[in-house]
C-alpha cells in the first residue's frame, strides 16, 4: 500500500493525501496499516517502521508521541491495538511492543519472554483483558499483569501455525477470529474459566482452552464508541482510507 486517500462521506469522493499540512512529504512512502486511535490521531505502518499524526482541516501535522530513542519508529509492523486501558500494543516482526502513552514507557517482548515467534500479524483482547496474537508458530494468549504467555499450535487443532496479516476480527458480542493458510480459528466469547477454540471448514471443537494462571476479570462494559471501532475495523485497515 503506498497511497492514502481521504474519503468525504457527504460527497463520496476520495483524495489522495501525499504530503503534511505544512508541504513535507509523509515519513512513510509505503505502509500497510492504519490505526485511528481513540484520540483521534493517525497511526501509519509499514515495513519501514511507524509514524504518527493529528488531523487538521488542511492537513495532518506530525504528532510527537513516542520518544526520539524508541525503537518501534524503525521495526517492520503488521498490527496496533489500542486496549481499553489505553496501553498500545504494537505487533512486529520482532515481537511484541508495549507503549504507556501516560508514562512515556515501552516495553519489547520476544520469544525469549514466552512468545511462540517474534513475527505477529494479529492482536485481539478478550473480556477479562487477555491479548491474544496470532503468529507465525500458532496462536499465543497472553496476560498484560502477570507477563506470561499461553502458547497453542495445531498439535492443538488450530487450522495452521501460520497465521496471516489483516486476517483477525473482533465481534461486540465477543467472539474472536483469526485467518490463516488453512482456514479460521475462532474463540467463542465466555465468562467462564473455560474457553474453546474452533476451527473452520466447517465449525468445529478441536481444544479446550484453561486460563489457569490467568487472574479471572469482571466482563467489561464495551461503550458504544468501542463498539462502533471494532465493528468497523477490519474495513478500515482493509481500505487505508480516513474520514
Amino acid at each position: 500500500m503506498s497511497d492514502l486517500l481521504r474519503f468525504n462521506p457527504r460527497q463520496k469522493t476520495f483524495t489522495p493525501v501525499t504530503s503534511l499540512s505544512n508541504g513535507q512529504p509523509l515519513g512513510l512512502d509505503e505502509f500497510k496499516y492504519v490505526l485511528r486511535d481513540s484520540k483521534q490521531r493517525l497511526w501509519l505502518s509499514g515495513e519501514k517502521g511507524l509514524d504518527i499524526y493529528t488531523e487538521h482541516e488542511n492537513g495532518l501535522s506530525v504528532c510527537p508521541l513516542l520518544p526520539k530513542a524508541c525503537p518501534i519508529k524503525h521495526k517492520a509492523i503488521n498490527v496496533i491495538y489500542e486496549a481499553y486501558n489505553g496501553i498500545f500494543w504494537i505487533g512486529t516482526r520482532s515481537g511484541l511492543f508495549r507503549f504507556d502513552e501516560a508514562r512515556k514507557e515501552y516495553k519489547q517482548y520476544t520469544v525469549a519472554d514466552g512468545l511462540p515467534n517474534n513475527v505477529i500479524h494479529g492482536i485481539l483482547e478478550d473480556e477479562y483483558g487477555k491479548l491474544w496474537l496470532s503468529t507465525n508458530k500458532g496462536l499465543s494468549c497472553f496476560h498484560p499483569e502477570t507477563e506470561k504467555f499461553r502458547n497453542y499450535t495445531n498439535n492443538d487443532g488450530l487450522q495452521s501455525n501460520q497465521f496471516t496479516n489483516n486476517a483477525y476480527y473482533r465481534t461486540a458480542e465477543g467472539q474472536m477470529y483469526f485467518g490463516g493458510i488453512n482456514g479460521i480459528t475462532y474463540i467463542p466469547s465466555g465468562t467462564n474459566s473455560r474457553q474453546s477454540l474452533y476451527s473452520s471448514g466447517p465449525y468445529h471443537k478441536i481444544a479446550s482452552v484453561q486460563s489457569d494462571g490467568f487472574p479471572q476479570r469482571r466482563h467489561r462494559n464495551t461503550t458504544e464508541q468501542h463498539q462502533q471501532y471494532e465493528e468497523h475495523h477490519i474495513i478500515e485497515q482493509a481500505i487505508h482510507v480516513f474520514a
